[in-house]
C-alpha cells in the first residue's frame, strides 16, 4: 500500500507544480552473449556411427556464459518512448575498441555502448544515467515532471543518487523488494517480448551467416533491431496503469490484486508517505536515507552548469580529452538536421563517459566526501 501511495503522491506533486506526470521505469536486463539450447530437433550419435561435426553447434564457452547489461527505459507516452535512452554495458573483452569504432555510425541515435571493466550495473554508472536522463528529456523538462520508478537493487540505492536526482528534478519512486515481478512494468510487459524478439533476430542472423556463428557487429545489430521494434515502437501506458502506479489504482488488474490478496482495489491517497513507512519498501539491511526522497518540491534550486559536447567526429576513444579542455565546437549549420542529431549523441556520449561529476552548487544537505564507487566506471575509455 505504501508504494501506491508514494506514486500518488508523486503525480499529485506533478500536478501541483502544474506539469503533467511522465511516469518513466528503469529496469537492467542480461542480454546473453548467444541463444543455445533452444527447443527443436536434438541429434544423437549412434554407437558406432560416424561422428560428424556439422551437427552440433559452433559456440565457445565465453558465448555460453557471457552477459552484458542492458539498461532498460519504457514510459507511458507513445510520443517520447523513441527518445529515451537504452544504455547497453559491456566488458572490455566483448566491447573493444575496435568493436566501438566500427558501430559508431551505426548504432541508433538512443542505444548507447558503455565500455567498462564490468559489465554490471554500479553506483557510479548509476549517476551518469540519471544525468543521460535528464540530457535526452531536456525539451520535456518544462512542462512534463519526469517520475523514475526503480527497483531497490543496491546500485540504484546511495545518499548521492537521492541528492542528484532532486537537483535534476527527477522524482524517485521505488518498487517494494521482492514484488518486482509483479509491480515493475519492464518485468511484466516488457521484457518477455523483449527477449522473444532478440532470440528471432538472433536466429536470423545465424541463418543468414555461412557458418552459422554471428559477429560481434551482426550480434549487436540484432539487439539494435529488437529495441527499436519491441521497446522504442511499444505502447506501455497500459503496463503503467494495470500494474497500479498511474490512475489512482483505478486499473489496476485482477492479477496484481490476487497475488496480493486483495478483493477489491485499495484506497491508497496520495499524501506524503512517513519515513518509517518508506524503510519499509527496502531490504532489511540497506541503509537508505528515505528522508531525502519526499522534500519539499517547490524549493528554489541552482541552476546546473553548462555541459560542453565534444567536437563531432572525435572517436568514442578520445571524448575524455576534449571533455577536459572544456572548448566547445561551433553549433551546427542552419538547415542541417543530421548534424544536429550528431552534436546531441556526441554530448549525451560525453555525459556518460564521464568519470568523475561536474562541481555542482552545494546542497542543503552536503553529500560524503567520498563514496564508494565501483571500478566500472569507464575509466578504460581512454586506453
Amino acid at each position: 500500500m505504501t508504494f501506491f501511495g508514494w506514486s500518488n503522491w508523486a503525480i499529485a506533486q506533478a500536478i501541483k507544480g502544474g506539469k503533467e506526470p511522465l511516469l518513466i521505469n528503469m529496469d537492467e536486463t542480461p542480454i546473453p552473449y548467444s541463444f543455445s539450447y533452444g527447443r527443436g530437433t536434438v541429434l544423437k550419435r549412434r554407437k558406432g556411427s560416424d561422428y560428424d561435426p556439422r551437427c552440433t553447434e559452433k559456440l565457445e564457452r565465453k558465448d555460453l556464459r557471457g552477459n552484458i547489461t542492458h539498461v532498460a527505459f519504457i514510459c507511458n507516452d507513445v510520443a517520447i518512448q523513441p527518445k529515451l535512452p537504452q544504455i547497453l554495458i559491456g566488458n572490455q573483452h566483448r566491447f573493444t575498441v575496435k568493436l566501438l569504432r566500427q558501430m559508431e555510425f551505426k548504432t541508433p541515435g538512443n542505444v548507447y555502448l558503455v565500455r567498462a571493466k564490468s559489465s554490471w550495473m554500479c553506483h557510479g554508472l548509476m549517476l551518469r544515467t540519471l544525468r543521460l536522463l535528464h540530457f535526452c528529456m531536456k525539451d520535456y523538462m518544462d512542462t512534463r515532471q519526469l517520475i523514475l520508478i526503480v527497483d531497490v537493487a543496491p546500485c540504484h540505492i546511495h545518499r548521492s543518487i537521492f541528492l542528484l536526482a532532486e537537483r535534476l528534478d527527477i522524482y524517485l519512486v521505488f518498487v517494494p523488494a521482492k514484488l518486482t515481478w509483479l509491480l515493475q512494468p519492464c518485468d511484466t510487459h516488457a521484457f518477455l517480448k523483449f527477449k522473444r524478439r532478440l532470440r528471432a533476430e538472433y536466429e536470423e542472423g545465424r541463418l543468414e551467416s555461412e557458418d552459422g556463428i554471428l559477429t560481434p557487429e551482426r550480434w549487436l545489430e540484432a539487439i539494435f533491431e529488437a529495441i527499436r521494434a519491441v521497446l522504442c515502437e511499444g505502447k506501455w501506458a497500459a503496463a503503467f496503469a494495470h500494474n497500479g502506479i498511474a490512475g489512482s489504482q483505478a486499473f489496476i488488474s485482477k492479477f496484481v490484486l490476487n497475488n496480493l490478496e486483495w478483493k477489491s482495489i485499495p484506497i491508497a491517497g496520495s499524501s506524503s508517505p512517513a519515513e518509517p513507512a518508506l524503510k519499509s519498501l527496502f531490504p532489511l539491511r540497506t541503509k537508505a536515507p528515505a528522508h531525502l526522497l519526499v522534500k519539499n518540491r517547490f524549493l528554489p534550486r541552482p541552476k546546473l552548469p553548462v555541459m560542453f559536447p565534444a567536437p563531432l567526429g572525435v572517436p568514442l576513444t578520445r571524448l575524455k580529452k576534449h571533455m577536459r579542455a572544456a572548448q566547445p565546437a561551433p553549433p551546427a549549420a542552419a538547415g542541417s538536421s543530421s548534424s544536429s542529431s550528431s552534436w546531441a549523441r556526441a554530448e549525451a556520449v560525453a555525459l556518460l563517459a564521464q568519470t568523475s561529476d561536474p562541481p555542482l552548487p552545494p546542497p542543503e544537505d552536503p553529500p560524503p566526501l567520498r563514496w564508494n564507487l565501483r571500478s566500472s566506471s569507464r575509466q578504460s575509455l581512454e586506453k
